[in-house]
């Protein structure tokens, strides 16, 4: 009996350690994901510096001075010590030489030339080049005013990478002379462009470059003081750029010799860190050494195994066996393996998913526990069979969806990888006219299909509209969240609960959208929603026109301290054309065709009888109008020029959102009731 104890107390230990290992992996996970956070944001600082000086000389139209740029940059070297130099390199052709060197005299830069470095740390007159990118300006100054950064190799690749892309680059990481080994810099280079943008043809983007707004700054500072001693407890942390040259790679570590630790250490995690155009490396690994040190509880339950008797050995070791399986199972629904909780709202909880034999990324939506009445079921299943129905490439696909033995329903979908109108409106602001009839036009496409099968949507908003990137095309729509779908049109049959089929009397609508109940989202679903009375295809016309009067605003067309503060003012007003607020919002805003205001203000008009009555009649007055065209080219260019800024700000906010978040119970599933069954 000892020895059948002892065993089970081997094997309840086994159980135990692992569990122990599982949920130190767990708490790696987020201790990494938060760091990571944090040090992305501040991150953010020398990144605004760098914008801030594009800005000026944009706004002084390049007429700026010595004087002027010391008292511009001065507030921000002494507020952020961790910045180095904040720089003005402009392009300057051999021809203009003489007259540059001339201009930095007149302006106090007495001995002020263009120079080469001489190999041995100091500097020498440069060779005759076709073209120089010289220090013109750095505060605080130092002594490598009027070196040309293109003599050097490195250098110049990083200048004809930005000039190129038309997009901001960061250098491999930098030793400054004065500072100590293992503190290392690095430079931003924002390319500063004539017209104030890049041309679209890359051949025209050399006559184009004017210069660049460089901000070089130390990487231990600005990451030290934004995560402090108390982060770092317990961990050893570095920052990592894998494109760099081999050897040069580490960027920051928490002590000396942690970066060769971490990445050596068997038990770390890694999260990727977008910065400019780089994907850099967190990387987090425990302290000390877990084979040393074994936890209280498992001393204690050695100890205690030995001399139990082996009934409570038995019992122990079988209560832990069924935990352990429990917890295996929790992570299980049918052939899905749900790997994190990526979103929810009233009408369900989404998780990032894959198929057990498929392999498959998926997405799977699960009514919350807490909404199992009748009538949130039916209306959760409704909404995935008439999704089921549709087809067309913007609206989310479908893989199945069925009930599981207690009840709760769920549906599997398309995973995507791309970020919500709502995301792209809060980082990025007002969008391009071109760009927004090409959204636009994708959307009423899609929504065009559901009202010729008899089907309104109910709640285009734009946390329900995603970008994604579809066969080349990096600005490709797709519409979410059907969950308050309705069907126009009666059918003639509807299953019943059983798999059989009964007559249709009214809609399947019925008992589920009651007049009086307000349903939607207040500003973006129509008036008659707000007020509880029935809404047909013109009022997802209505929706489609306030998602594009934000996306040329860059804010929604109503606002007030609450939800129900905007429905009263949506109901009773109309909203100012959308091109009102670009003046405020946009530095230079592009003219918006009077015709597109009065299209929009139109399909927002209070009266649904005034507006388009569906969306395909909406895409047909579209189609007539003379507006600006939104190639792949300009798509690819925006998400160039933009897309690494606005995918770390995204991605930042997601992982804040993703430490407050929970994990789900899931049951397995009813296979007599999934789709096809």
């Amino acid at each position: 009996m000892l020895l059948a104890g002892l065993i089970a107390t081997v094997v309840a230990t086994s159980v135990l350690v692992d569990r122990e290992h599982t949920l130190a992996r767990l708490e790696l996970e987020r201790r990494t994901a938060s760091l990571k956070a944090r040090i992305e944001h501040a991150f953010v600082v020398p990144l605004q510096a760098v914008y801030a000086i594009s800005s000026y000389l944009r706004a002084t139209e390049l007429r700026v001075d010595r004087a002027g740029f010391a008292r511009f940059t001065a507030p921000t070297i002494q507020r952020e010590p961790a910045i180095y130099a904040l720089e003005w390199a402009p392009v300057v052709a051999h021809a203009d030489r003489a007259a540059i060197e001339a201009r930095a005299a007149a302006e106090g830069l007495a001995g002020w030339r263009i120079t080469d470095t001489d190999g041995g740390g100091g500097f020498v007159t440069a060779a005759d080049r076709a073209w120089y990118v010289p220090l013109l300006y750095a505060e605080p100054p130092n002594a490598a005013l009027g070196f040309d950064l293109a003599s050097l190799p490195d250098r110049k690749e990083h200048i004809l990478r930005s000039r190129d892309g038309g997009y901001a680059i960061v250098s491999d990481r930098l030793q400054l002379v004065e500072d100590p080994p293992g503190l290392w810099a690095v430079a931003v280079y924002e390319p500063v462009w004539r017209d104030g943008a890049p041309p679209v043809d890359v051949a025209a983007r050399a006559g184009a470059l004017v210069g660049f707004a460089i901000c070089v700054f130390r990487v231990r500072p600005v990451i030290e003081r934004a995560l402090g001693a108390a982060a770092r407890d317990g961990v050893d942390v570095a920052l990592t750029d894998p494109a760099g040259p081999p050897g040069d790679r580490t960027l920051w570590e928490s002590r000396p010799g942690a970066a060769e630790r971490v990445l050596s250490a068997e038990r770390r995690h890694t999260a990727a860190l977008t910065f400019v155009d780089r994907t850099w490396r967190v990387t987090v690994a425990a302290r000390g050494d877990d084979a040393a040190t074994l936890p209280r509880s498992r001393l204690v339950l050695f100890g205690g195994a030995v001399m139990s008797a082996l009934a409570a050995a038995l019992i122990a070791g079988v209560r832990l066996a069924r935990r352990q399986r429990r917890a295996a199972d929790d992570r299980q629904l049918g052939p899905y393996t749900l790997l994190r909780p990526i979103g929810g709202g009233g009408m369900g909880v989404v998780y990032a998913a894959r198929h057990a034999l498929l392999r498959r990324p998926t997405a799977i939506k699960l009514l919350p526990p807490d909404a199992s009445d009748g009538e949130a079921l039916e209306r959760f299943e409704r909404e995935v069979r008439l999704t089921a129905e549709l087809t067309h490439p913007n609206v989310v696909a479908i893989y199945d969806y069925g009930r599981t033995p207690d009840g709760t329903f769920y549906y599997a979908m398309e995973l995507l990888d791309g970020i919500t109108f709502d995301e792209l409106l809060s980082v990025s602001g007002p969008q391009p006219v071109a760009r927004t009839v090409h959204l636009i036009r994708q959307l009423t496409s899609a929504i065009g299909e559901a009202h010729a099968r008899g089907l309104v949507h109910r709640d285009l908003k734009p946390a329900n509209l995603m970008l994604v990137e579809r066969g080349g095309d990096p600005d490709f729509v797709k519409v979410l969240d059907f969950g308050l779908v309705k069907r126009l049109v009666p059918s003639t049959t509807e299953e019943d609960g059983d798999g059989g089929a009964t007559a249709a009397a009214s809609s399947p609508d019925a008992g589920l959208t009651r007049p009086g109940i307000m349903f939607g989202t207040p500003g973006f679903s129509p008036p008659e929603a707000m007020r509880g009375e029935p809404t047909e295809a013109a009022g997802d016309v209505y929706s489609i026109g306030a998602v594009w009067y934000a996306l040329l605003a860059g804010r929604p067309p109503f606002k007030g301290p609450s939800p129900r503060a905007v429905g009263l003012v949506q109901v009773s007003s109309t909203p100012p054309a959308p091109s009102r607020w670009r003046g405020e919002r946009v530095e230079h805003p592009e003219q918006v065709p009077p015709e597109l205001d009065a299209l929009i203000l139109r399909c927002m008009d209070r009266k649904p009888g005034n507006r388009p009555p569906s969306a395909a009649a909406l895409l047909a007055e579209l189609d007539k109008l003379d507006v600006p065209r939104w190639t792949r080219d300009d798509a690819r260019l925006w998400w160039a020029t933009h897309g690494a800024r606005v995918r770390a700000v995204v991605s930042r906010r997601r992982a804040e959102q993703a430490l407050d978040g929970r994990h789900h119970e899931t049951l397995p599933i009813d296979a007599a009731r999934r789709r096809g069954g």
